[in-house]
């Protein structure tokens, strides 16, 4: 992931104030119960997330003919967009990591164990198949958008174009895409444990 010093530092900032927890410590514990639930909570979090971010790219203020259209909103939502797939593209890899750990497991377990193994598999798979689409709609209306990815000069709470209503709509932006930056985080943190 590549990050400019003032990301780093906001992200550090919200990192103090946030809810989200850290992944389990250790390798035993990724590959565990808590590490199951961890990436569960993280996949629901990444998917409020996206769906957020896919009202905010879908206003029609920053189409191709929106009033917005030429603001520094317009490369800050699609470059929110572009951090938001890679979310969810995360996500999906520690799901696709935590069901490959059930699978293993599962060869252990009693018939009665291994059926409740089957249905929490069977909600990491809608869980991924939820992010995917989410992801593939969010691309997909960033592009019918015409939103294109900037790199972002600054930090990221930087002055935004004094059109109408664009106040909230940049706020909303930056805390998302401060939140997209620490759930990335940390899914990158539970991936890295868990492959140790």
């Amino acid at each position: 992931m590549d990050r400019s010093t003032s990301e780093l530092l906001e992200l550090r900032h919200t990192a103090r104030t946030s809810l989200l927890p850290m992944p389990p410590s250790t390798q035993e514990e990724c590959r565990g119960a808590a590490g199951i639930a961890y990436v569960f909570l993280m996949s629901s979090h990444a998917l409020t997330l996206m769906t957020g971010v896919l009202a905010i790219v879908s206003l029609k203020e920053l189409g191709p003919a929106g009033t917005w259209r030429n603001s520094e909103l317009s490369g800050q939502a699609g470059t929110l967009a572009k951090r938001t797939v890679d979310v969810g593209q995360a996500a999906e890899r520690s799901l696709d990591h935590a069901l490959s750990n059930l699978r293993h497991q599962q060869i252990a377990l009693s018939p009665s164990e291994a059926s409740g193994v089957d249905e929490i598999r069977a909600s990491g798979e809608v869980y991924v198949t939820l992010l995917k689409t989410v992801a593939l709609e969010t691309r997909l209306t960033a592009i019918q958008q015409n939103l294109s990815v900037t790199v972002q000069r600054g930090p990221l709470h930087a002055a935004v174009d004094s059109i109408s209503g664009t106040k909230e709509v940049g706020s909303s932006i930056r805390q998302l895409t401060a939140q997209a930056m620490e759930l990335e985080l940390r899914l990158e943190m539970y991936e890295a444990r868990i492959s140790e």
